[in-house]
């Protein structure tokens, strides 16, 4: 399996802005709190419902999407196959991918992933080899966030 390298730049640029945007998702998972995880390189947020962890969600933003209070502008979503390690954990995972300003939603659960096909995508990152779950837009659920 091929697959992008770490970024630190990207990393850094990104995953901050992610996890607090989540903040504006907690009455979307009727949730009371988030978490950041354990270990910052596992899962991104834990949500808490009277005091008690209920829920996992790993978030990331699709700077391609550029304005979140426009629906989705592909057929599909493509989530790395890496992301699989994230199956079947303690708690339900979500992912939540988020539009490049932060103003829109797609929201997906481990579930709905694993009845997806894994399909090769040539990307910028990785020109051949790379594989991805391809889920379908309509698998999934679509919130627009206003900060």
């Amino acid at each position: 399996m091929s697959g992008k390298r770490f970024s630190k730049r990207l990393f850094e640029s990104n995953d901050e802005l992610a996890r607090e945007t989540a903040e504006y998702l907690k009455d979307f998972f009727g949730v009371d709190s988030w978490e950041d995880s354990e270990n910052r390189y596992t899962i991104d947020r834990v949500g808490h419902r009277n005091g008690q962890p209920v829920l996992n969600v790993e978030v990331e933003i699709k700077q391609h999407w550029k304005d979140g209070h426009e629906t989705f502008p592909y057929p599909d979503v493509n989530l790395p196959e890496r992301k699989e390690k994230y199956f079947d954990l303690d708690l339900p995972t979500y992912f939540v991918i988020f539009s490049a300003d932060c103003r829109g939603a797609v929201i997906f659960s481990d579930r709905v992933v694993k009845k997806c096909p894994k399909v090769e995508v040539p990307n910028r990152y990785v020109r051949n080899g790379e594989l991805f779950f391809k889920i379908p837009v309509g698998l999934a659920s679509f919130t627009q966030i206003n900060k």
